[in-house]
């Protein structure tokens, strides 16, 4: 049947080519339009051999000292990368070595870093994994049509698409987790036939997977996953057993054949365990508790999921900042529809692969199997750990891989059926979802400097001083998008932004609150000594404004937390004079 696509061999290498330059126009197009959000930043500096340490604290500073650790410095390494990264931070080396290398051949000393480079590299990692998919629909289930079509999904897919335009480790995450979920089926056929995993397998395997955990630690539910999907598929086999004569799925668990797994499985193991002295150094780092919400027994983080698991295939503009609410609600309404629509079809196709005779689609059964088992790894962090990784959706990718096979595999069964029109409508699907995910109308999770930045240019008249209280390095890479899109033409056409560039305030708040480092007596005492008439921006400040006796007044305009950032505007035209004291106050 795939032959009948096109009997050249030219035919399925130029078709996957064709898919690979889709992509990467999606990928690359407006790729440095947008300022680095605040995780962008993290991997901008630490993939200098910079550190966020080089910004000083409590006290007004300039946009361009707020901006020097994105500098380009020859004198970094990466030793520099590694020991900043390991000190500062709480993420694994290899992305940010990689890029380290990347940005060295696209940066001069002593210049901003640019951010283009460094989201190519994220970038470049993403059409990597279009063809991944493909040799893995087609190495597993021996199907072209099946294999184009997942390529072709995941090249226009909005999920991926917002992955690889950033400069983060996720698409290379992605990669690895391909390579993974590959072997992992490779060794559920294996396993099917009654043959032992060959030791070359085995130990591809095992360096995947420790490659993935250095890659970004929730790698670990990858493997997580592949380790509950063998428990689900064995218990079933099991269950076979006992109640049919003929041969179960997998073999008991006794059996010799199951030792290469047991060996992967330990060595896989062993290359987490590795890390879990760092792990321990950082348990219960502020760098993570965004996610310490609990839930409870609320669906929130159940349709959250479903959100996420969408988007991998259907997007479109739901942005109220930018949109009209008419055009919000008409495409959440469409999109409603066509999730509704697409997930009947995708169960009608892996129903029919499912009760097809031919042992060619026994890994469809799998690939259920392990997003069924990353479900339930999602469920047991949020609602037994009530660690909530819902709440962003680049958590996700663990998913990806299989579901895009999975989607794959299921157009291709209507693709034999002559219901070209199905694959039609989620390659159009993707398409609509890729421009939403380009023109930034999607995705809002991230923090719009841009358009937080244009209100402050529209409702200040006064020399800006910007105000965030700081727990940890997430803070300065708020400000720093700020102090980045100042910095863009033509963004610095305001007079007053001509005259004199804003100033920032990072007023640290320790926990516990110790004397001497009040948020809200370092602002009052930095208001102080600057001259009047001010502007003071209080974007994010988790502590008290009280600048009455400076001569400030909060603007009476009440800001929705616009672009992600709580926002307060106090205008101070009689400050108070230079050399106030803090016993004064």
């Amino acid at each position: 049947m795939d032959g009948s696509i096109g009997r050249s061999r030219w035919f399925h290498p130029l078709l996957l080519l064709g898919w690979l330059i889709l992509g990467s126009g999606f990928r690359w197009l407006r790729l440095g339009m947008e300022p680095p959000w605040t995780d962008e930043f993290a991997t901008l500096v630490y993939s200098l051999g910079n550190s966020f340490l080089e910004v000083p604290l409590d006290r007004a500073i300039s946009g361009e000292m707020l901006l020097q650790p994105v500098r380009v410095a020859s004198k970094t390494g990466i030793g520099d990368v590694v020991a900043h990264l390991l000190a500062e931070s709480t993420h694994p080396p290899v992305y940010f070595m990689l890029s380290h290398w990347w940005l060295g051949w696209f940066s001069s000393q002593g210049e901003l870093v640019s951010v283009t480079a460094a989201r190519s590299l994220a970038a470049g990692f993403g059409v990597v994994a279009i063809a991944a998919i493909f040799f893995l629909v087609r190495s597993m289930f021996r199907s072209t049509v099946g294999a184009h079509l997942a390529a072709a999904v995941m090249a226009v897919s909005p999920f991926g698409i917002f992955l690889s335009r950033e400069a983060r480790h996720y698409t290379l995450a992605i990669l690895v987790a391909i390579a993974s979920v590959g072997i992992f089926l490779v060794a559920l056929r294996h396993l099917h036939q009654r043959q032992r995993l060959p030791l070359l397998y085995v130990l591809a395997w095992v360096a995947t997977n420790g490659l993935g955990v250095a890659v970004h630690y929730f790698f670990t539910l990858v493997l997580a996953a592949q380790a509950i999907a063998l428990g689900l598929l064995s218990l079933r086999s099991w269950q076979q057993q006992r109640t049919s004569p003929s041969p179960s799925e997998l073999p008991p668990l006794t059996q010799s054949v199951w030792y290469p797994i047991y060996a992967a499985a330990a060595g896989s193991l062993a290359t987490t365990l590795a890390w879990l002295p760092l792990w321990q150094s950082f348990a219960g780092s502020r760098l993570t508790g965004w996610v310490s919400h609990g839930y409870s027994l609320s669906l929130e983080p159940v349709l959250r999921l479903l959100l996420w698991l969408v988007t991998m295939f259907a997007l479109l503009p739901v942005d109220p900042a930018t949109l009209p609410i008419p055009v919000v609600v008409v495409a959440g309404i469409v999109l409603l529809v066509f999730f509704l629509w697409a997930l009947w079809q995708l169960y009608r196709g892996i129903r029919l692969l499912l009760h097809a005779s031919n042992q060619q689609w026994q890994p469809v059964r799998w690939l259920l199997a392990y997003l069924l088992a990353a479900a339930i790894c999602f469920a047991i962090l949020t609602y037994g750990f009530q660690k909530d990784v819902t709440l962003a959706p680049r958590f996700a990718f663990i998913f990806f891989p299989a579901a895009i096979a999975a989607i794959g595999m299921s157009l291709a069964a209507w693709w034999h059926k002559g219901k070209y029109s199905i694959a039609l409508a989620f390659l159009i699907a993707g398409c609509l979802g890729s421009a939403t995910t380009v023109g930034d109308w999607g995705y809002l999770q991230h923090h719009r400097t841009r358009l937080l930045a244009q209100a402050i240019q529209q409702h200040s008249q006064a020399p800006i001083l910007i105000a965030s209280t700081h727990k940890h390095h997430g803070q300065t890479g708020r400000l720093m998008g700020l102090a980045w899109t100042f910095r863009q033409q033509p963004f610095s056409s305001s007079p007053i932004f001509q005259q004199r560039s804003p100033q920032f305030l990072l007023a640290h708040k320790a926990q516990p609150l110790e004397a001497g480092n009040d948020p809200a007596v370092v602002l009052q005492e930095t208001v102080a000594q600057l001259s009047p008439p001010l502007d003071v921006w209080a974007i994010d400040f988790h502590a008290p404004v009280v600048l009455e006796e400076r001569g400030c007044v909060e603007d009476e305009q009440r800001w929705p937390e616009l672009s992600s950032y709580r926002v307060r505007l106090y205008h101070c035209p009689h400050v108070a004079s230079k050399g106030t004291s803090k016993e004064a106050l």
